[in-house]
């Protein structure tokens, strides 16, 4: 995935924080109005603050140490073929294990 994907994603977990912390409204007011429930806030503020932090971790690179992204983190001469060793080291492609 390139930068401007993972910054993307970042952007997004920003803008489901930003409905979370939107829908929270004072502590003593009347909630007679309000159509959010708690459980909804909790799950857009963590939603987007966990959406943050995978896009940082994407943007700065770290996803090659999670065993399912390994594969991911292909040069594009690994896409074409034009390299024999692969994501996982060796000359053997992640399939042929």
């Amino acid at each position: 995935m390139n930068k401007i994907g993972w910054i993307g994603i970042i952007v997004w977990g920003i803008i489901v924080t930003g409905f979370g912390l939107s829908a929270i409204g004072p502590i003593g007011a009347d909630q007679s109005g309000s159509t959010v429930q708690a459980q909804d806030v909790i799950f857009l503020l963590a939603g987007g603050t966990v959406t943050c932090l995978v896009g940082l971790v994407g943007l700065l690179g770290s996803m090659g140490w999670l065993p399912g992204c390994a594969a991911w983190n292909t040069s594009k001469a690994d896409d074409e073929g034009l390299s024999q060793t692969h994501a996982n080291g060796h000359d053997k492609p992640l399939s042929a294990y």
